[in-house]
C-alpha cells in the first residue's frame, strides 16, 4: 500500500514539472534577458560622442557666455553643441564653421526632446588627428566604462591635467581622454596610451 501511495505522489507531481514548452522557454528567456541586462548596466560608456561638421556657431557677449555649436553628420543627423569654458578643447581645439569636430558628452545626464538634441560638451575633438582618442571613466584596473578599452600604462605615457600640470595621481576611478596607437584585438582591448589627459571635477575647475 505504501509502495502504492509513493507511485501516485510521483504521478501527481509530473504535471507540475512538466510546463509547457512556451511557458518554460520565456522564463528562461526572461532570466537570461535579464541578466544580460545586468551586464550591459555594468559595462556602459561614461561619455557618448558625435562627430559631425561645424554647421553653425552662435556665440553671446560675455567672457562665461557659452557657444552653441550645430553639428552636422554624413547621414545629415544634427546636434547642438553647448561649449563653455567648462569644455575641454583638445589641443585648443578651434570651432568654426566648416571644422569637422567630435563632441563628448556625458551619456548619464537627462536630454531634453527636442530637435536638433542638445548636449554639453564635456570634451572637443577638431580635426582627425594621428592618434585614437578614447574618453570614459576608467575604474581601478583602468578598464573603460564600456569594457573596451584597458591602458598599460608606460614610463613614456604622457599623464596631465587639463591645464597641462602633471598628473601625480591615481587614474583609477577618474574621466579620462586617452590618446593611443595600436591596440590588442582582445576584449577589452588593451593599450599603451602616447598621452592620457585626466579631467577636472567641477569643483577642481580653477576659478570654481
Amino acid at each position: 500500500m505504501k509502495k502504492v501511495r509513493k507511485v501516485l505522489a510521483g504521478l501527481l507531481t509530473i504535471p507540475f514539472l512538466l510546463l509547457p514548452a512556451g511557458s518554460s522557454s520565456a522564463a528562461a528567456g526572461s532570466t537570461a534577458s535579464q541578466a544580460a541586462s545586468s551586464v550591459v548596466e555594468k559595462q556602459k560608456a561614461y561619455f557618448k560622442s558625435f562627430q559631425g561638421e561645424v554647421k553653425e556657431v552662435q556665440s553671446c557677449s560675455g567672457n562665461d557666455c557659452p557657444q552653441t555649436v550645430l553639428v552636422e553628420d554624413k547621414e545629415g543627423r544634427q546636434v547642438n553643441f553647448i561649449v563653455s569654458n567648462d569644455t575641454y578643447r583638445l589641443n585648443d581645439a578651434e570651432i568654426k564653421k566648416g571644422t569637422t569636430i567630435t563632441g563628448f558628452y556625458d551619456a548619464n545626464v537627462p536630454v531634453i526632446m527636442i530637435y536638433p538634441p542638445q548636449y554639453n560638451a564635456e570634451v572637443i575633438v577638431a580635426g582627425a588627428g594621428k592618434h585614437n582618442i578614447k574618453v570614459d571613466l576608467f575604474d581601478d584596473s583602468l578598464v573603460s566604462g564600456d569594457n573596451l578599452l584597458k591602458l598599460n600604462i608606460s614610463d613614456d605615457t604622457k599623464i596631465v591635467l587639463e591645464d597641462g600640470t602633471a598628473f601625480k595621481g591615481e587614474l583609477g576611478n577618474q574621466r579620462l581622454v586617452v590618446l593611443y596607437g595600436r591596440s590588442t584585438k582582445s576584449i577589452p582591448a588593451q593599450t599603451t596610451p602616447v598621452e592620457i589627459i585626466v579631467l577636472f571635477e567641477q569643483a577642481e575647475r580653477p576659478g570654481v
